[in-house]
């Protein structure tokens, strides 16, 4: 993994400019603040995409040890994986409509170690206050481990995700916590929430924020994508 001096940059200025994702304090509370939390944080956020044509076959991918799988890159594109077979490309709306008909039918959607899972209802009542009007329910919960459907939303590779046997695997892959599209919000130690601002420079054009992601997929588990089909982001709507 080669690290350019512009994705040194892009360390640097999550340095100075961003909110820790780790304790929550912003550079007017203590600038150039680099807690241990967040010096991981920015080195996993500086990792650059992987190129397109650097994705090994599934064999040598599941010898990789966790650094090995790091230094790929970062995902930058939807990955499906049926079985035994090797990992393929798809394009976002093809993603996203074979995930919605997938967890609909009690598959699972995982960022990090945490399982969403999509349930159906036709209870206005059971749905979640910050959720839009419609028949799905996020709720969160272990992550299961024996779905025959797994949606993960990630950024980077692990080795229990190539090692997966006899499941279909759905990679989605996000934007960092630092890179989300217009910014985002932290509540830090004292309870204040205070606005981190996107920070450019390490692109990997076909991440999504993590919000979006999930927007699109409850959009066709009830019933279809919305705003045309389209998942570029200005179609999929910011927060």
């Amino acid at each position: 993994m080669h690290y350019t001096s512009r994705v040194v940059a892009f360390a640097w200025n999550i340095v100075r400019f961003a909110v820790c994702a780790s304790c929550g304090l912003g550079p007017d509370d203590r600038w150039g603040h680099l807690c241990r939390g967040r010096w991981a944080d920015v080195r996993r956020a500086a990792i650059p995409a992987m190129e397109p044509d650097a994705l090994p076959r599934r064999k040598r991918l599941e010898r990789l040890s966790a650094r090995a799988l790091r230094g790929l890159g970062r995902v930058p594109f939807p990955l499906l994986r049926r079985g035994d077979a090797e990992f393929l490309q798809l394009a976002w709306d093809d993603a996203v409509k074979l995930a919605g008909r997938r967890l609909a039918a009690g598959g699972r959607l995982v960022r990090g170690d945490r399982a969403l899972s999509v349930e159906a209802t036709a209870s206005a009542e059971a749905m979640d206050a910050t959720l839009p009007d419609g028949p799905a329910v996020l709720t969160v919960g272990p992550a299961a481990t024996d779905a025959d459907f797994r949606a993960h939303v990630l950024e980077l590779l692990s080795p229990e995700i190539v090692a997966a046997e006899g499941r279909e695997v759905l990679l989605l892959p996000a934007l960092s916590r630092y890179s989300q599209t217009d910014g985002a919000t932290w509540l830090g130690p004292d309870d204040v929430v205070r606005f981190s601002p996107e920070i450019r420079g390490n692109p990997v054009p076909g991440a999504r924020p993590d919000h979006h992601i999930l927007d699109a997929i409850r959009g066709a588990v009830v019933g279809g994508i919305p705003a045309g089909g389209s998942l570029h982001p200005a179609a999929l709507g910011g927060r």
